[in-house]
């Protein structure tokens, strides 16, 4: 993989990580918790 390529999937994944955080207004805490509720959900 090239290091434009992986640049820009690097750049993507900053954006939707940020994106979510503003979702949850930076709180570590929701976040988390959502995470965690996303994952018990898909073990079912």
């Amino acid at each position: 993989m090239s290091e434009t390529v992986y640049d820009e999937i690097l750049e993507e994944i900053y954006r939707i990580r940020e994106e979510h955080a503003k979702v949850f207004n930076y709180d570590l805490k929701a976040i988390a918790i959502t995470v965690e509720f996303r994952t018990a959900s898909h073990r079912l």
